[in-house]
């Protein structure tokens, strides 16, 4: 128990500030600490390139997800 010991109210308030504010080394961000370089960058793009992405991530979302049902077992329940 002794090794929580460092674990004080002021040390948890400390981590809270430090992951509850905005990031400062990831590009120009907005009020919220989103990074503005992003949108930016997305915004370059033609609609057709943002939708191609669009679709490229959602195969791939659904490649995972196909992937993970296949892995895991179902469990058929014959006891009810």
């Amino acid at each position: 128990m002794e090794d929580n010991a460092e674990f004080t109210e002021d040390r948890v308030l400390e981590s809270k500030a430090v992951y509850s504010s905005p990031a400062s080394d990831y590009g120009e961000q907005g009020a919220n600490g989103y990074d503005l370089s992003l949108f930016r960058a997305n915004l370059r793009r033609t609609p057709t390139e943002r939708i191609e992405r669009l679709q490229a991530a959602h195969n791939f979302f659904m490649e995972v997800k196909k992937a993970r049902a296949n892995r895991i077992p179902k469990v058929n329940r014959t006891d009810t």
